[in-house]
Order: structure tokens, then sequence, then C-alpha cells
């Protein structure tokens, strides 16, 4: 039943959206001609598209479907700006720029949408292998039992060092992360300050259409609110990320504990020596192979830096 009655809202939505361009680009295309057009119908269009801008203000959805509503709604408003994009620019005083602009800031916060879901995907993630690690045991992941051989050792010093690097990146990613909320913050004010000035303009216009600064109104709309959003998504991604990282320390902690454990345990083992000499000299003979390959590679990377070089020295001289 809320699924109906909200594919219903979408619907609605929809075509208020589709009427509403209708009303603006005709009716605003009428009143441009003072013999034909009456003032009442010009103060219609006027007050239709101020309505819109009034309850353009939003709350940012966070429930899934929701967003997807949202999506479409961004959708539709892109498609119908497309449909109209010739009538827009022969009968109202905009240039192609200016649709241009609102066009890409309604894609990009269609964009920054679906970059909500992705994180509040990768949170769920994150929480669930956090939840499954609570659930193992402390002790050691070392299976076997000692005298264990080098390469044992060195398998689980790889992977002690997989994670470490895997830490650093994560640890990496946290700091810009955290370091960039003050910016996006300030951001998310300015923008807040530009579409307050650009919407009391527009709800002041008396004496024109209003087309192209309703475009700019809602250019500053769609930029206000992708920067919401992005604010919240860098929320979502620090809290993943915060998660991630304590994984990982929690398993670097639990290699090294295992790793010590097996360095003191190695013990030489005859096999397993001939076995990493004969898997060497696989190595050592892989990489022999690939010699006369990368040397042609060397070369002809060499030619066309001479002939760059010889070309620009040409260019140069003229």
């Amino acid at each position: 039943m809320k699924t109906t009655l909200r594919r219903c809202v979408v619907i609605c939505a929809m075509l208020l959206a589709e009427l509403f361009f209708c009303i603006l680009i005709y009716g605003s295309a009428s009143s441009a001609n003072p013999v034909e057009a009456s003032q009442e119908a010009e103060k219609t269009v006027l007050e239709v598209a101020k309505v819109n801008v009034e309850a353009s203000v939003r709350e940012i959805p966070l429930d899934k479907q929701a967003i997807q509503d949202r999506i479409t709604e961004i959708q539709t408003e892109l498609d119908a700006l497309i449909e109209k994009k010739e009538n827009l620019l022969e009968t109202e005083n905009i240039e192609e720029d200016d649709l241009r602009r609102t066009l890409v800031a309604l894609g990009s916060l269609q964009n920054v949408y679906s970059r909500l879901m992705s994180a509040q995907d990768n949170l769920t993630e994150a929480k669930r292998e956090q939840e499954a690690q609570e659930k193992k045991s402390a002790e050691p992941d070392i299976s076997g039992q000692p005298p264990f051989n080098l390469s044992f050792y060195e398998d689980v010093r790889n992977r002690y060092e997989s994670v470490e690097q895997r830490l650093e990146a994560v640890n990496s990613s946290l700091r810009l992360s955290e370091g960039s909320v003050s910016t996006v913050d300030e951001q998310i004010r300015r923008m807040e300050e530009q579409y307050k000035v650009l919407s009391e303009e527009f709800q002041n216009l008396k004496n024109a259409s209003g087309v192209k600064q309703l475009l700019q109104v809602k250019e500053a709309e769609a930029d206000l609110e992708t920067s919401k959003v992005s604010r919240i998504v860098q929320d979502l991604n620090i809290e993943a990320q915060n998660i991630s990282r304590n994984l990982l320390l929690a398993e670097r902690d639990n290699l090294k504990t295992g790793l010590e454990f097996v360095k003191k345990h190695v013990a030489y083992d005859e096999k397993d020596r001939t076995a990493r000499g004969e898997r060497i000299g696989e190595q050592i003979a892989a990489a022999r192979e690939k010699l006369p390959g990368l040397r042609e590679d060397r070369e002809r990377a060499r030619i066309a830096l001479s002939r760059s070089q010889g070309a620009l020295t040409s260019a140069r001289n003229e």
C-alpha cells in the first residue's frame, strides 16, 4: 500500500513539474507580446514560478526509495528543460549558456544522490564486516602447527604487510575526508546566501517574464542541494572509513601476534628450500622472457621522444 502511494506521489510530482515548465514557457512567451497577452496572464506565470521557488527548499531524503524518487523528479526537470530548449532560446531573453549551467547543476545533483546511495551501501557493508569480526575469536589467524618452514613465515609476513598498506591508505583517505569538512560547510554557507539573494530578486520581479532569473534560481538551488547531499555523503564515508580502519587495526594486530609466533618456530626444511629455489628460478626465467619486449618498448619510447624534441626545436627555430 505504501509503495503504491509513493509511486502515485512520484507520478503526480512528474506531472506537476511538466505542467510548470509548460505554463512557464508558453505563458511567458505570450506575455512577451503586450498586444496579445493580458497583464493577468503574465502575473499568473510569475505566481506559478514563485510558488515553485518557495517550495524548492526541501529536506534531503535518506530513505532509499525517497532518494530514488528524488532522482526521478530531477530527471523529469531535465527532460522538460531539454524538450523546451529551442522554445526557451527563441522566445526568452536567455543565452544557451544559461540553460546549460542549469542542466549541468541538475545533472550533478542527480549524480550526488547516486553517490549517497552508494555511501549508504558501503556503510552497511562495513557494519556487517564489523559484526562478523566481533564474532570471531581473538586468537591469531594462523593455520597449522609448529614447526613452520620459511615459506609459511613469508606468507604470513606478506599478509601482514598487505594489511599495513591498506591501513595506511584508509588513514590517508580519512585524513583528507575529515580535513575537508570545514571547507564543505563553508561552501554550503556561501551557497545558502547566494540562493537567498537570487530567490529574493526573483520574488521581486514585476515587469519581466522571469525565465532567465528562474533558471539562475534553479541552478543555485541545485548547487546548494548538491552541497548538502555531499556533506551527508562525506559523513557516511567518514563513518565507514573509521569502521574499516578499526577492522584493519584489529587484523594487523592479530597478524603481528601470529607473525611473531611463527618467527619463533621457523625450522629448516629441505623440501621447502628446494621448492623456493625452483620458484625463484621460474620467476627469473619469466623476467628474462619479457626483457626483449621491454627493450623494444624502451627503444620505441626513445625514438618518439627524440622526434618530439626535434619537432620542438624546429618549431622554436621557425
